[in-house]
Parts: C-alpha cells; structure tokens; sequence
C-alpha cells in the first residue's frame, strides 16, 4: 500500500483518489472489480474512515466507482454515450454497442391527463393517457427507469402490446403509423431516491442523471413525454455545438 506523504501539499483524500484511479487505470482493478472497505482502505493508510468516504464518494461522482446497496463499492465499466442531437431509443443505444436491451414492466395502465401533463402533451386536461413504468436493462443490467406517457387517441392498444420485448419508440412508429420528427429534452443531475436505488440497483443518494423527452409529430403535435433516470456511473452525454459568427 502507498503510504501517504502527511505533509504534502496535496491534501490526503486527494492522494487516496488519486491511489484508487493509477490502480484502476493500470489495469489492476478491472470494472466490475469490488475495492477494498472504507475500514480496510482507513486501516491500511493509517487514516480516518472519514477521509475516505470522501474520497470514494467523489469517484462515485465522478462516475470511476459505484457503489450496491449492502454489497460494496466497485470499478465502473466504461459509459455509454448517447448524443443529444440525434433521436435515439435505448433499445437502438444498446444494440449499437452490441449489447442485449430488455425491459422489465413495473406498471402500466390508464390516467386522466392532469393539468401538467396535459400541458406537456397539448391535450386537454382529463384527456385519456397511458402510462408505462419500465426498468431498462442491457445484458440483463439495470441501467436505466423509464416512465412514458403516450396520448391515448394515438395509440389505443399500446397497452396490449409486448412492451418487455420491443422498443416502445419503434411500436408507436411502425404499428400506429406516429412517426416521431423530433424531440423536446431537458437533462439535470439528482441524488438516487430509495426507488430508483433498489431498481438501479445502487446506493440511496447516488448521483442520477434525470431526463425529460417530448416526442412531437412533424406537424408539432406531442406523442409521448418520458421521464427517464439514469445510472450516472453508466451514462454521459455528448452534443455537438455549432460556431457562431463574429460580431
């Protein structure tokens, strides 16, 4: 074990990340690899638990470790990266990474549209909506929680269609004719509550990616908005800006 140079200038839970990222980056702890406990790594740098929870805690933030509930914290694999300016579905991300997409239905069913949703959907409020709550996984993996909310009218018997086997978006575009000409996005970071923790299978309090997507039609009309949370330890999102001219 490094020992830890106590009157650096480089405060100590700096040089613990700092530890923790050459072994990862060497190639010694691979992803998936669980690292040594808060009290181990303490014990072995003479050091408070204290000095590296924070450490952990930025890497986990950083998006090098995450931590499972109960199990411990580990190496994290590579992200996926998914471009805001394109219109993608999960299921075409992951199969473009050659990864196995699914999904796992937690509820799906009926609402009245309430005034917020109905302004998100430009429907009138009390409209028929459905709603699908879905875990999705790539090789079997929890990665992401996605509610969606498609305008009854469009697509009546969405709620009867294999909805673990297909894409949602691919459904709605090849079987009820809405194709799908843009969309409305909004991303902003959160903290896992205890929900997304179990299903994402990661620690209360971790840092989450949260999305907001409205599908419009070409002629402007709304057909589905989505709330979407991802595993940040997983995911990063990449946009290409344009130039502006001088002024």
């Amino acid at each position: 074990m490094k020992l830890i140079e106590r009157y650096s200038l480089v405060p100590i839970y700096h040089q613990v990340k700092e530890f923790i990222r050459s072994k990862i980056e060497s190639g010694e702890w691979l992803p998936g690899y669980k690292i040594p406990s808060e009290e181990q790594l303490a014990r072995d740098f003479g050091i408070s638990r204290m000095t590296v929870r924070r450490s952990l805690m930025e890497l986990t933030g950083e998006g090098i470790l995450y931590r499972q509930q109960g199990k411990g914290t580990f190496v994290a694999g590579p992200k996926i990266i998914q471009h805001l300016a394109i219109i993608t579905s999960f299921t075409q991300d992951m199969l473009a990474r050659g990864m196995k997409p699914s999904s796992r239905v937690l509820e799906k069913g009926f609402l009245n549209a309430p005034k917020g949703l109905a302004d998100k959907l430009k429907t009138a409020i009390g409209e028929p909506v459905i709603f699908i709550d879905r875990v999705r996984l790539a090789d079997s993996k929890p990665m992401a929680i996605e509610t969606a909310y498609v305008v009854y009218r469009l697509c009546p018997t969405l709620i009867d269609d294999d909805l673990e086997g297909n894409s949602l978006n691919a459904l709605i575009e090849s079987k009820y004719g809405q194709k799908f000409a843009y969309a409305i996005q909004t991303l902003e970071a959160a903290l896992a509550s205890g929900r997304d923790a179990q299903l994402l299978t990661i620690a209360e309090g971790d840092p989450v990616l949260r999305m907001e997507r409205i599908y419009h039609s070409m002629d402007g009309t709304p057909i589905m908005f989505v709330v979407s949370t991802y595993r940040a330890d997983k995911y990063k999102f990449t946009v290409t800006l344009e130039g502006m001219p001088p002024r």
